[in-house]
């Protein structure tokens, strides 16, 4: 669904690496890394010059705690705009919106915005607001 939806702007990534930075390199389920006109070479690629997801998705089912809480710092403190957990159990999205500093989080960060979406809802990543994602559609 994904790779339908985005193969014209985004790399699709299914649990790869995110090197978020020269120390930090998670594998979440899903992201979306915007295309470039130019890649650069591997050796010119700097921290200060690491590409920004623009969405992670986490498929939680015996990680949701984990994926809820530290995961979402640390993609908070790294600028992801956009972070979804599909919680399997319950049947439902839970969206992080608008990383922001909250010294109380593991990272130092975390979403200021938390939306929870049933099934029979729809979506739309912030990179690309003319798709719209259903909800069911990742089950």
């Amino acid at each position: 669904m994904l790779v339908l939806a985005f193969h014209d702007t985004h790399y699709v990534g299914v649990q790869l690496p995110l090197k978020l930075s020269e120390y930090s390199g998670p594998e979440p389920d899903f992201f979306l890394m915007p295309k470039r006109d130019e890649e650069p070479e591997p050796e010119q690629v700097t921290p200060d010059r690491l590409r920004k997801a623009d969405l992670v998705i986490e498929v939680a089912v015996s990680s949701l705690a984990y994926d809820r809480d530290e995961k979402a710092s640390l993609y908070a403190k790294y600028g992801v705009p956009d972070y979804w957990v599909l919680e399997v159990v319950k049947r439902r999205l839970l969206v992080h919106r608008n990383p922001v500093a909250m010294e109380e989080r593991i990272f130092g960060h975390g979403y200021a915005s938390v939306e929870i979406l049933s099934e029979e809802a729809s979506i739309a990543p912030l990179a690309r607001p003319d798709v719209q994602v259903p909800v069911r559609g990742f089950y």
